[in-house]
């Protein structure tokens, strides 16, 4: 009998979305990106706020075809939140999960920058972009990260001397 990790069991199930593995050491930060190159290219047009200010530092020349973007919604989603951990709607500001609040931050249009990662911060995360308007296209967008969160010991720290118990002065 084979045992699969749930990595394998994601990459198979016929999602058709790109799963990977990603790892990253506590306390630093991690790049998540999000597959969207099933989706058209107006999705992500000049996304721009209201009042003309451009998010994201990302393909933001309204001069590459002109016009406004595609509306559209974005999430992020890790296993075990009920809610997303990360919304954004056709460039306004973005929902922040409460505990990833001053820690993560939208990068190049889909991809997020996570920072001061945290032993909790390990799992699947998910991202998708639905277009909310002008297309019954069914593309395929989106990912599966697992992220592994390592621990590094000081160099003056020995894991054996967890066993140990001192009585005394």
């Amino acid at each position: 009998m084979t045992t699969r990790s749930w990595f394998d069991v994601v990459a198979t199930v016929g999602l058709q979305r790109r799963a990977v593995q990603q790892s990253a050491n506590i306390g630093s930060s991690k790049l998540l990106e999000c597959d969207t190159s099933g989706m058209a290219t107006d999705v992500f047009r000049s996304a721009v706020l209201p009042g003309g200010v451009g998010v994201g530092g990302g393909n933001l020349d309204a001069s590459d075809g002109g016009g406004a973007a595609a509306e559209h919604i974005m999430t992020w989603r890790k296993q075990g939140h009920e809610v997303p951990i990360f919304i954004q709607f056709n460039g306004y500001p973005p929902h922040v999960d409460e505990s990833y609040q001053g820690r993560i931050r939208l990068v190049e249009m889909t991809a997020i920058e996570i920072s001061d990662l945290r032993a909790q911060d390990e799992g699947w995360y998910e991202c998708s972009v639905v277009r909310l308007e002008g297309t019954d296209e069914s593309t395929v967008n989106g990912s599966w990260i697992y992220l592994t969160i390592n621990c590094t010991y000081p160099s003056h720290f020995s894991p054996a001397l967890l066993g140990r118990v001192v009585v005394g002065p």
